[in-house]
């Protein structure tokens, strides 16, 4: 069973002269003296933050380290003006004079991201070239992108027709925000001249997980681009661990032309053996059977820890929005998009997800509502809080389309990445209008401060029509926190000691007013998101949530007269016994937690209907135990509780 997939995040002194590739110009702006010949402000423009936005302010050591090019500097330029005008922006970088050879190209990484959507499509850079002087009209635009995309893309321009001539580059950012308001950013990084040999593949972006569990293995992979001239049709791919063995293989049947990326997992998995800190190195030669021809862009070297106990963090996004906010329309079809991407509060979703509506006039403001945004002290509408880092928001949400949107309230100190210390389960029960949550937690770990769990019953979707904007659909709604906002305090939290809470609520459906908890739709509408949340630093330390599928399968099955297998006892701590009903024979049997996480799969020695499972390993919390017969059919399923 595979505990999680590492993805490498390659970054590198991505180019440099070799015997092969001659570069006539590089810079990656990791100093505070780049190598240009200067910025210009040439629109004026002040953005709603009430200052000028240039070129020039935008870049240095840590200006990108939320996004793919993190870990150096780049140049970045934000358009935000206010009121929104159709001036273009129009600030600009002027590259020093280069002498261009025969076949020399330009080549950057770029990216751009965007408050809103609605930004998608407008100009983002121009790159402009003279032959004769930096004087604005002397300059001919000969590239320009014009796509919003969170992911890194490698950008390249052909400077062939200029063979010979001594020129000038520069870049311009162009966007307009007719007729938005918001606000857009570029950056490019990396940007070099030249030419390149013909096999040549550099190690490029992707967002990595930077933690293990000892004894469970790891498919190890990376994305790389084919930067030199000629097709690869094989390579070999490489890592060594700690400076030992260097591990190879042999990957063929490729078809990666210049400037294509290639993501591609290592076939042979590393299974830490022991917690610690561990050093990997990954890399690709013999491209074609051919030497690289420029070795420096390479190798990545990455740091991170093993643990014997870990687990995965799940990260909340808590917003706080409502139907008469203009700014919140846009915000909410943007999270809708990652919401049905990543199964919003599902037990098996990436992400949970709370909308508390307490913008003035909403129906769906109620004191638990308000109480949260007082906890935040929210005083501007959107607002968005989950404690992640970039990082790992990065990871979640570049996958969804090519925008990710970095007005997110990230705590960095909080979360650099996305290990998890806390198991967490929860049991939702509905009798009438009543629903009972009880949440089980096995700290992997102790966490000292003022820990305090939360309990939200949210409604899954309903419909609106009453509000100021023409958004009609409003999702994941907090209706009432159980017991109410301030939660259940449990304290410092020690490793290994569980945690269980239960709370219950009767609902009134329908008749929804500001200041009630009344249900819009019903029962069968409801999802439950219960968090851990440290009430000093903010810090959510685990989440768990539950949809109205999984708590419909829960009740399905805890409540089935007849359902294939009986076990006992319920709860459990060491054992579970299982036995067929009609004398079916088990030949196997997995467990799976209520997150849909198979923890146990195990073979019966003698094809009888009775089968004993030792379940000492489990911590405590929900699990379904699926009994199959000799053919793979399904025996029988059961739901059991471990304390």
């Amino acid at each position: 069973m595979k505990f999680g997939k590492f993805t490498f995040v390659f970054f590198c002194l991505l180019f440099a002269t070799s015997s092969r590739a001659q570069i006539a110009y590089y810079e990656n702006f990791n100093t505070a003296s780049p190598d240009i010949l200067g910025f210009i402000d040439v629109d004026g423009l002040t953005n709603s933050g009430g200052s000028t936005e240039t070129w020039s302010k935008a870049w240095s050591s840590k200006a990108f380290a939320n996004a793919a090019m993190y870990g150096d500097g780049a140049l970045r330029s934000i358009t935000s003006p206010s009121p929104p005008t159709t001036t273009p922006s129009e600030d600009w970088i002027f590259l020093p004079q280069v002498t261009l050879s025969a076949n020399a190209r330009l080549v950057f990484e770029f990216q751009s991201d965007s408050q809103y959507d609605h930004w998608n499509g407008h100009p983002n850079l121009e790159v402009k070239i003279s032959t004769t002087d930096t004087l604005f009209p002397s300059y001919t635009t000969i590239y320009t992108v014009t796509t919003s995309q969170a992911r890194v893309s490698m950008e390249h321009v052909d400077l062939s027709a200029y063979a010979g001539q001594s020129v000038y580059i520069a870049f311009v950012n162009s966007c307009t925000s007719i007729p938005y308001y918001g606000w857009k950013r570029i950056s490019i990084d990396n940007v070099a001249i030249g030419t390149w040999s013909d096999h040549d593949m550099k190690a490029f972006s992707f967002i990595p997980e930077d933690y293990a569990k000892t004894g469970v293995s790891e498919t190890l992979s990376g994305n790389f681009v084919n930067m030199g001239n000629e097709t690869l049709t094989s390579i070999d791919l490489n890592y060594r661990v700690n400076g030992g063995a260097i591990v190879t293989s042999t990957i063929g049947s490729l078809n990666v032309l210049q400037y294509d990326t290639l993501k591609i997992e290592h076939p042979t998995d590393w299974t830490p053996s022991a917690a610690g800190t561990y050093t990997i190195e990954m890399w690709a030669d013999n491209l074609n059977g051919n030497t690289d021809g420029d070795n420096s862009n390479d190798t990545i070297v990455k740091t991170y820890t093993v643990y014997d106990k870990v687990t995965t963090k799940r990260p909340l996004l808590e917003v706080f929005s409502g139907s008469n906010c203009s700014a919140c329309s846009p915000l909410a079809a943007d999270i809708d998009t990652f919401g049905n991407v990543w199964n919003f509060n599902a037990a098996n979703g990436k992400i949970s997800n709370i909308e508390y509506q307490t913008f003035t006039g909403d129906p769906s403001d109620n004191p638990d509502a308000t109480a949260r945004d007082d906890y935040y002290t929210v005083t501007g509408y959107p607002d968005e809080h989950i404690t992640e880092s970039y990082d790992y928001k990065t990871l979640l949400f570049e996958e969804v389309r090519n925008s990710w949107y970095p007005f997110f309230d990230f705590n960095e100190s909080m979360a650099s990445a996305a290990p998890g210390f806390i198991e967490m389960d929860m049991d939702v029960s509905i009798e009438g209008n009543t629903v009972t949550v009880t949440v089980n937690a096995m700290p992997l770990k102790d966490f000292s401060g003022d820990n305090i769990l939360h309990i939200a019953v949210c409604e899954k979707e309903y419909t609106y029509t009453g509000g100021a904007t023409s958004q009609t659909k409003f999702k994941h709604v907090m209706r009432k926190m159980l017991p109410d906002a301030s939660g259940t305090p449990i304290g410092a939290i020690t490793d290994g000691v569980p945690i269980t809470v239960t709370e219950d609520y009767t609902f009134t459906i329908g008749s929804v007013s500001s200041g009630s908890y009344n249900l819009w739709v019903g029962m069968d509408n409801i999802e439950v998101v219960a968090f851990i949340q440290n009430n000093s630093t903010e810090e959510v330390i685990q989440c768990a949530a539950m949809g109205p599928a999984d708590i419909a399968s829960v009740e399905e099955v805890g409540t089935a007269e007849n359902s294939g297998l009986s076990v006992y006892p319920v709860p459990t701590t060491d054992v579970l016994h299982l036995r067929s009903d009609g004398n079916n024979p088990i030949a196997s049997v997995q467990i799976t937690a209520i997150s849909g996480r198979v923890v146990l799969n195990e073979q019966s020695t003698d094809l009888s209907s009775k089968m004993t499972l030792n379940t000492a390993s489990l911590t405590s919390g929900i699990y379904f135990v699926t009994a199959y017969g000799q053919h793979g059919e399904v025996v029988g399923v059961e739901k059991f509780v471990v304390r």
